[in-house]
Parts: C-alpha cells; structure tokens; sequence
C-alpha cells in the first residue's frame, strides 16, 4: 500500500503539478520552499490515502502552496528555538540577511564567465579566497587565550552567550538574576575589547 502511494505521489511530482506553487515563492528560497512544500503534502497524501481517501491533484497543489509560503513549516522538526538557526528561511524572508551560494561559479580561468546578476558574487568569493588568513588566525588564538584565563564561572557565561542563550536563560540555568548576568558580560566585553585592543563602544541609554 505505502509502495504504490509513493510511485502515485512521485509521478505527480514528475508531471510538475506542483511547479506552479514556485510563482508564490521569493526567487532566492523559491527551490527549497517547494521541496519543503512537496514532502509536507506527500506526509499528508499518503495519510488520507491510508484511509483509503485519494485526493484530487487540486487539493494536493493548494496544500503544497500553503505549507511552501508559510517559513515555519518545516518537514524536518526543529528541536527548540528553530530561528537561532542562521539559515532558517525566516530570516530570509524578513529581510534580515541573505546566502549566496557559490556552488557552479567560475573561479578559474577557462571556465564560462559569470552572469551580470552573479558577479558581485564572484568577486567577494575571489577576495575571500585570496585574502591572507592570518589575522584571522591569530586573533581567534588570542580570544582562545583570554577564555581560558578566565574564572569557569565567567568562562560559562561568555559560553553560553556566544552559542545563543538569552539573558533569562543563562541567568535560570546559572541561579543568579538577569541583571546580575547583564552586568558581568558587560564587564567581560569591555576586558576582551581591551586585550584585543579594541575601542570600547560608547555608553548609549543604560548600557
């Protein structure tokens, strides 16, 4: 049963029912929230059809447009806060940032040129790949370096700062108040600011 409901399912794909829903859909993310799309309508397709209900190609084409346009539905689960994910399409969608993708540009000589819309991209791909690493380098030694100079109490807090817990987070998980946490990573940015020679941002509101 759930063999024949797959091969159904895929020679709709195939027939390009679902192509039209890409008109719908941002230019930049348009490929991805279709697949999206087509995976959450095939869960519910097959799940009708296990009742022996079959859905008319129209129904499965306006489910496949709602679950694409919509960011947060997503076929594979999110466990927590799915929009720290940097490459959440939500973000995308807002506004916020945009991915370029690299993969089939030309970056050696011989190779078929760029399109107009696509060299910005090339350029910034061969300045990053021809820019000396090693400031980098030694700067991410030097942030490595302070860290572990650091208390294990202040070197949680920066830890948990830096993979994206909020200031009510950290403070539930450390026991202590969120001003307490506020005030103690402020306190470690400006120390960090100094061994890494930076200027210290001016004070703006309350800081």
């Amino acid at each position: 049963m759930r063999h024949a409901t797959a091969v159904a399912f895929a020679a709709k794909v195939r027939k390009g029912i679902f192509r039209p829903v890409l008109r719908h859909l941002p230019e930049h993310v348009a490929e991805d929230r279709l697949q999206e799309g087509v995976c959450l309508t095939y869960e519910m397709y097959v799940r009708y059809a296990e009742r022996g209900v079959v859905l008319d190609d129209a129904v499965l084409v306006h489910s496949c447009r709602q679950r694409a346009t919509d960011p947060g539905r997503r076929f594979v689960k999110h466990e927590g806060q799915p929009k720290r994910d940097a490459l959440d399409p939500r973000h995308q969608l807002d506004g916020r940032f945009e991915v370029y993708c690299l993969d089939g540009l030309p970056l050696h000589s011989g190779e078929q040129p760029p399109s107009d819309g696509d060299r910005h991209i090339q350029e910034l791909a061969e300045r990053a790949f021809q820019r000396d690493p090693t400031d980098d380098i030694v700067s991410a030694i030097s942030a490595r370096q302070w860290l572990r100079s650091l208390a294990e109490d202040d070197r949680t807090l920066v830890i948990l700062r830096v993979s994206g817990c909020t200031l009510t987070e950290i403070a539930t998980a450390e026991g202590l108040s969120v001003s307490s946490v506020f005030h103690r990573l402020k306190q470690l940015g400006h120390a960090l600011a100094d061994h890494a020679d930076l200027s210290r941002p001016r004070r703006c509101g309350h800081g």
